[in-house]
C-alpha cells in the first residue's frame, strides 16, 4: 500500500538478486496472496508504465498472475502497458509483438509536450537511433509528427559550440550567478516551492561529475533521471558522448529521450569534439515553414560573443519550472530547508510542509528535518525576535504545524502543544508526530519529567510517573509548582 524504497531494500536485502528475480518473487507472493475481500463483480487493474525499458520475460510474469486469478480466483483483471519504444533507454528485448497479445489498441497520439522547433530537431536524433539499429533488428516506429505540437514553430533550440570541456565549463558559473541573482531578488523568498523552481534543468551524460557546489541552483540529470519528467525550459550540456563500440542506437535514442524533456526552451551546449562526432549536419537544414515564412528549428550563437551569451542566458532562465516532484527532484531538499534557516536572516518557508508532501517525504523524515531546524534556533536569541515576527504573517497563520515548528524553536514546548490541539479532530496522525517532536525536544534538554508532565496532561499517556504526583499533571510553570509544592513541605508562609 505505502511503498517505501527503504522498505523494499530492507525486505530484499541479498545483493545477488538481479530486477529479474525482485519482479518474479514479488508477483509470486502477489499470486499466493490475492487482495482480500474482493467484492463481486469489481476488478483490478495492473499499470505498467514505461514498458518499453522492461524485459520481454518480467512482462510474461505479469502476465501470468492475471491469468492465475482470472482463473483461479474468478477474478478480472485488466493489464494495461504504456510506453513508446523510441523513449526506451535501457537495452532490451522488448517489442509490442513479442507479447503476444489477443487484444491490442495503439491510440493515436498528439504531441503537447514540446514546441515544433524542439521536436523538429529531437526527430534527427530518433531518425539517427533508426538508422543505427543493429542488423536484423525491426524499424522503429516513426516519432510524433511536429505538425501535432501544441506551439508552433516555437522558439528557435540555441545552440552554443565550445573548443572543448573545460571551456564549456565557463558557461556554468555566469548560469549560476544568473539564477543565484533569481533566488535573491524575489519578493516570495519564503516560498520554498519558488526556491526549489529556480533551479536550472542541465541534461548530461551518464558520466559527468556534478561539482557539489553547483547542486544548489543547477540540477544535472543524465537520462535515467530525467525521464518521465518535464520542464518549461532545459538546457544539454555536453550530453552527446557516443559510445567507442556499439550502443549507438540506444545513446541516439537517449538524447531523443532527454531533448523532449523541454516543453518550450532549449539551449544545448556541447564541444567541436562532440560536434564532429555527432556531425554537424544533424542541426542543419532545420526549416519550418508556417503562413508563408520559413524558419530555423536551431540557432548556433557564437560562444565567444559575450552579448549572445548572455542573451541566451536571460532567455533560457526566465521561464520559471513547475515545481518537480520526481524521486530525484528530493536532491538536496533537506539542505536547502536547513540552508535557509541558517541564514543571518532565518528563513522558515510557509509552504514548508506542502512541498514535504509533494516531495512524498515520509513521516519520520519530516520530523528529522524538524528537529534539525530546532536544534540551529533553540538558544539563539538573535533569531528570537525574527521567529516571532512569522506570527504576523498570514500564512503562518493558516498551517498550525508551522506555528508549534516556531514555538519549538523558541523553546515554548507548552504554547507549541497547545497551537497543536486544533490538529487533534482534524488530522490525529499529524497530532501525533508534532506531539511526539515537542517531546523530544525536552528530552534532548534534558528535561524527561516535562516531557512526561505535558504527555500526561494532553493524554497521551495512560501510565507515567506523574500518574504518582497528580500535583505536576498541570501545564502551569514547572519552577511555580514545585515553590509551592516546596513552601507546603517546609510550611513557609
Amino acid at each position: 500500500q505505502d511503498i517505501r524504497p527503504q522498505w523494499w531494500q530492507e525486505a530484499w536485502s541479498r545483493q545477488e538478486l538481479c530486477r529479474r528475480d525482485y519482479t518474479l518473487e514479488l508477483l509470486q507472493y502477489i499470486q499466493e496472496n490475492p487482495p482480500g475481500c474482493l467484492i463481486p463483480g469489481w476488478s483490478t487493474t495492473i499499470i505498467a508504465d514505461e514498458a518499453q525499458d522492461y524485459l520481454v520475460e518480467e512482462i510474461e510474469i505479469i502476465k501470468q498472475l492475471c491469468h492465475h486469478w482470472q482463473t483461479e480466483v474468478n477474478h478480472p483483471v485488466n493489464l494495461w502497458l504504456l510506453g513508446d519504444i523510441n523513449q526506451r533507454i535501457a537495452p532490451v528485448d522488448f517489442t509490442w509483438g513479442g507479447l503476444h497479445l489477443n487484444k491490442t489498441k495503439e491510440l493515436p497520439w498528439d504531441n503537447y509536450r514540446t514546441t515544433e522547433s524542439i521536436l523538429t530537431l529531437a526527430n534527427r536524433f530518433q531518425l539517427r537511433a533508426n538508422d543505427s539499429r543493429p542488423w536484423g533488428a525491426r524499424q522503429l516506429p516513426k516519432p510524433t509528427d511536429p505538425k501535432f505540437c501544441f506551439e508552433k514553430p516555437g522558439d528557435a533550440v540555441k545552440l552554443l559550440v565550445y573548443p572543448d570541456r573545460t571551456t564549456a565549463e565557463t558557461f556554468l558559473e555566469p548560469l549560476v550567478a544568473t539564477v543565484s541573482q533569481q533566488i535573491s531578488e524575489w519578493q516570495e523568498k519564503h516560498s520554498l516551492q519558488w526556491r526549489l523552481a529556480a533551479r536550472a534543468r542541465l541534461f548530461c551524460s551518464d558520466h559527468y561529475h556534478v561539482s557539489p557546489d553547483r547542486v544548489r541552483f543547477l540540477e544535472f540529470m543524465p537520462v535515467s533521471q530525467a525521464k518521465g519528467r518535464e520542464f518549461d525550459s532545459c538546457i544539454a550540456f555536453c550530453p552527446f558522448d557516443l559510445p567507442q563500440n556499439g550502443g549507438r542506437m540506444e545513446a541516439y535514442t537517449k538524447w531523443y529521450t532527454q531533448l523532449t524533456r523541454a516543453r518550450s526552451r532549449l539551449l544545448i551546449v556541447t564541444t567541436k569534439a562532440q560536434l564532429a562526432e555527432l556531425g554537424e549536419e544533424i542541426f542543419q537544414n532545420l526549416i519550418i515553414s508556417k503562413d508563408g515564412e520559413t524558419f530555423n528549428a536551431v540557432e548556433q550563437l557564437n560562444y565567444q560573443n559575450q552579448e549572445q551569451v548572455i542573451e541566451a542566458l536571460r532567455w533560457i532562465t526566465e521561464l520559471t519550472s513547475s515545481l518537480d516532484t520526481s524521486e530525484t527532484g528530493k536532491q538536496g531538499l533537506k539542505s536547502i530547508i536547513l540552508e535557509g534557516a541558517s541564514q543571518a536572516d532565518p528563513i522558515l518557508y510557509y509552504d514548508l510542509y506542502n512541498i514535504l508532501k509533494n516531495y512524498a517525504t515520509s513521516s519520520q523524515d519530516t520530523m528529522a528535518i524538524e528537529a534539525d531546524i530546532v536544534k540551529l534556533f533553540f538558544g539563539n536569541l538573535e533569531s528570537h525576535a525574527p521567529l516571532k515576527a512569522y506570527f504576523e504573517q498570514p500564512e503562518v497563520r493558516e498551517v498550525p504545524r508551522l506555528q508549534t515548528l516556531i514555538y519549538r524553536c523558541l523553546g515554548q514546548s507548552w504554547q507549541a502543544a497547545e497551537v497543536a490541539q486544533s490538529l487533534r479532530q482534524s488530522d490525529p496522525s499529524i497530532y501525533e508526530e508534532v506531539m511526539a517532536g515537542i517531546q523530544e525536544d525536552l528530552r534532548h534538554r534534558c528535561l524527561p519529567l516535562e516531557a512526561d508532565r505535558l504527555a500526561s496532561f494532553y493524554g497521551l499517556v495512560t501510565t507515567n510517573r506523574c500518574n504518582n504526583f497528580p500535583w505536576l499533571k498541570t501545564s502551569d510553570n514547572l519552577l511555580s509548582i514545585l515553590k509551592t509544592r516546596t513552601e507546603q513541605r517546609l510550611k513557609v508562609g
